[in-house]
C-alpha cells in the first residue's frame, strides 16, 4: 500500500466511525483514572486519616428520575479550626441512621482537612464494576478501531 492510499484509508476511517472508537478509548481511560483516583483517596483516608467527633448540620435527599441521592452536611473540629465543614453523598441506610444535630464520626486528612468523609465505604463502592466498564470501553474502542482500519485499508 502506498503512502497516498494509506492517507486515503486513514481519511475514510476517520470519516466513518474512527472518531467513535477514539472517543470510546478516551472515555474508558478517563473512567479508569477516575476510579483509581477515588481508590487512592480512600486508601489515604485509611492510612493517614484522623477521626474527629462531628455534628450533622443538615440532611438532604434529591430525586432525579429513578435515582435518589442522600447528602449529609456536618461540622467537625480540627486542631486549626473548631468549625471545619464537610458534606458527602452517602448510602440510604447510612443517611436514615443519622439525625440532624447528632454526633457523627468524621475522618479527615490532617494535611488537608477539607478532604473528609463520614462514610468511607461509599468512596470505593462500585470500584470493580467501574474498572470493568473502563476496560470494556478501551477494548471495544481499540477492537473497533483495528477492524475499521483493516476494512478501510482493504477498500483503499
Amino acid at each position: 500500500m502506498t503512502t497516498a492510499s494509506t492517507g486515503t484509508a486513514a481519511l475514510d476511517f476517520m470519516r466513518g466511525r474512527g472518531w467513535v472508537y477514539a472517543l470510546l478509548v478516551a472515555a474508558g481511560l478517563g473512567l479508569g483514572v477516575y476510579e483509581i483516583s477515588s481508590y487512592r483517596t480512600a486508601s489515604r483516608f485509611a492510612v493517614e486519616g484522623v477521626d474527629s467527633r462531628g455534628v450533622v448540620t443538615h440532611k438532604a435527599d434529591y430525586s432525579n428520575g429513578n435515582r435518589k441521592t442522600f447528602r449529609l452536611s456536618y461540622t467537625f473540629p480540627t486542631p486549626d479550626d473548631p468549625y471545619t465543614h464537610g458534606n458527602q453523598n452517602v448510602s440510604g441506610p447510612f443517611y436514615h441512621a443519622q439525625t440532624e444535630d447528632a454526633e457523627i464520626v468524621v475522618r479527615y486528612l490532617p494535611s488537608d482537612p477539607s478532604m473528609n468523609v463520614v462514610e468511607a465505604a461509599s468512596m470505593t463502592k462500585g470500584f470493580w464494576m467501574g474498572m470493568l466498564l473502563s476496560l470494556g470501553l478501551i477494548l471495544g474502542g481499540a477492537g473497533g478501531a483495528v477492524l475499521g482500519w483493516s476494512r478501510a485499508r482493504a477498500r483503499g
